[in-house]
Formats: structure tokens, C-alpha cells, sequence
């Protein structure tokens, strides 16, 4: 799918929405939340249940996106408040997709258990409320390619401190990281490559 010779597993998330949830998961960019950079990184996101398309996942398709916003980090903001991380101020909001949805391309599907939904990591997504009889649930995985650099430097304060990943590692700011050998970042692609697979130790 991402057509690299070589993709390196990053970190993966479980999201659960309760029924009745009223909130809708906002507008964003996830580039802005990690402290990686690259066109090389994408999230499969798989439901673990049948969903209408009005509770699943909503995209704004890349030729939806203006050209001064494609492939730049947006300014990443609290879910919760709506405020913009700190040290962000300086950066492109996030469009106001749901004051004029009609002028933006958003897509979304019906989605059954076992279906995946691929994504690059500089594209607008939102996650609609549950107003479903059950719980919401859907597992992200995310991947890096070859052109995949750990990044500092370049991002906000706030995600310096807090953002994904949240721990120490063996990694130098701009450093590629599929084949750093960091064992936080397994390369998991061509599957012969996971006989290289190291015990953990310092990451």
C-alpha cells in the first residue's frame, strides 16, 4: 500500500467512543502530534465493529486540501478546549471544514469488522459522534517508511514534550529512522526483516 521497500511499525492506539457519545472527535492533522516528519507515514485504522458511515471516519481528500496546506504540519490542538498546543501559534490552523463542509471533498464509508481505511499522516481526518446502541471501537496502527525522520526540532514545544514518541530514544533529530536500529521502531516490512528483530533494551 505504501509502496516502500522497507516500513518500520511505529506505535499503535485503540480508540473507544461509548454510545450516546455526543462529542465528535475534531479536524486534525496527526503530523503535528508526533515528533516524526516524512511523506513515508500512514495509519491503517480497522473498526471492531460494523459501522455506518455516520458514526465511522471522515477524510478531506487530498484534492480537497488547499496547496499552501498540503504536506506542512497544522497547528495541533487540545481535543477537549480546542486550544493550540504551545509553541504552536505560529502555525496553519487547521480549516474550519464543519462551518462549510459543502466547499470541502469529505468522504466517509460504511466500515464492517476486519476492514482498513489507510491514511497519510497529513491528512484532515474527524471521527463523527456515537450515537449508536453500542461502543465505538477501532484499532490505528501507524507506519513509517524509508523517508521517515525523527523530528524536534521542527515541531512545537508542546509536542517536544509530550508528543509521540513520549519516551527517550536512540535517535538523533533528523536521523531516518527505519533501519536506525532503534528496537522502539521495529521494521516489520519485508517480512523476512522481522528475523531481525532485536530483545528490547535501551530504546
Amino acid at each position: 500500500v505504501m509502496g516502500c521497500p522497507r516500513v518500520a511499525f511505529f506505535y499503535d492506539f485503540l480508540f473507544v467512543k461509548e454510545p450516546g457519545t455526543q462529542d465528535r472527535t475534531p479536524w486534525h492533522q496527526d503530523l503535528g502530534y508526533w515528533s516524526v516528519q516524512g511523506t513515508e507515514i500512514c495509519s491503517v485504522w480497522t473498526p471492531l465493529e460494523d459501522l455506518p458511515k455516520e458514526a465511522s471516519m471522515e477524510f478531506v481528500v487530498r484534492g480537497g486540501m488547499p496547496a499552501e496546506l498540503r504536506e506542512r504540519d497544522l497547528a495541533p490542538v487540545r481535543f477537549a478546549t480546542g486550544q493550540v498546543y504551545e509553541g504552536a501559534e505560529h502555525m496553519p490552523r487547521v480549516p474550519e471544514v464543519e462551518a462549510d463542509r459543502a466547499m470541502w471533498r469529505v468522504v466517509s464509508w460504511d466500515t464492517k469488522v476486519g476492514d482498513c481505511i489507510v491514511f497519510r499522516a497529513d491528512v484532515l481526518h474527524a471521527a463523527a459522534a456515537n450515537q449508536t446502541p453500542g461502543r465505538r471501537r477501532a484499532l490505528s496502527t501507524r507506519w513509517l517508511g524509508p523517508d521517515a525522520r525523527f523530528a524536534v526540532s521542527s515541531k512545537c514545544v508542546e509536542t517536544r514534550r509530550s508528543g509521540y514518541p513520549n519516551f527517550p530514544v536512540s535517535l538523533q533529530d533528523g536521523q531516518q529512522v527505519v533501519d536506525s536500529g532503534c528496537p522502539a521502531f521495529p521494521v516489520l516490512w519485508p517480512r523476512e526483516a522481522r528475523g531481525q528483530l532485536r530483545s528490547p533494551g535501551a530504546l
